[in-house]
């Protein structure tokens, strides 16, 4: 089932989310029967999901992959496990995430390679379904945030 497993995560409803580098997608598995109840990634209609790292539920309990090669972060319906939108990416000078969080108050936390680490809130935003649009308007769509994130670098970097 896996290449390379690499973080694991757990669900509102304490199911079990696993990214699997090499593989190039997620999986998400059962928290009673361990059952596997779906993948993400793996599907054409999954937007390129490249070399995934951290991830993390929010309060609606979606998925945040952080995809490290293309430096984005994918939300993920938690229930079917389809696509809802990018969440930032290089617009906001995001590259090679290695891990993301979520807080209560709604802010997302993205850990980077070389140990920066950039706070955004998200509790704005809102699921929504996954839209037509190609690829290049569908960049030009991703959610922005009307702040600036705030940006720390690691004492340890």
């Amino acid at each position: 089932m896996f290449k390379n497993p690499s973080y694991v995560g757990v669900t509102r409803e304490d199911d079990i989310v696993v990214s699997d580098y090499f593989s190039k997608k997620i999986a998400v598995f059962d928290a009673q029967t361990h059952d596997l109840k779906f993948t993400y990634g793996t599907k054409p209609e999954d937007k390129r999901l490249s070399y995934p790292r951290g991830v993390a539920t929010d309060a609606l309990g979606n998925i945040l992959v952080a995809d490290n090669y293309n430096g984005k972060i994918h939300y993920v319906n938690g229930e079917e496990g389809t696509f809802i939108q990018f969440v930032y990416g290089d617009k906001h000078s995001i590259h090679r995430i290695r891990s993301v969080a979520c807080d209560s108050a709604g802010h997302m936390v993205i850990l980077q390679n070389g140990g920066r680490v950039k706070v955004f809130d998200i509790s704005q935003m809102h699921a929504k379904p996954p839209s037509d649009k190609g690829e290049d308007e569908e960049h030009e769509g991703e959610k922005e945030d009307a702040t600036t994130p705030n940006d720390t670098t690691s004492p340890n970097a």
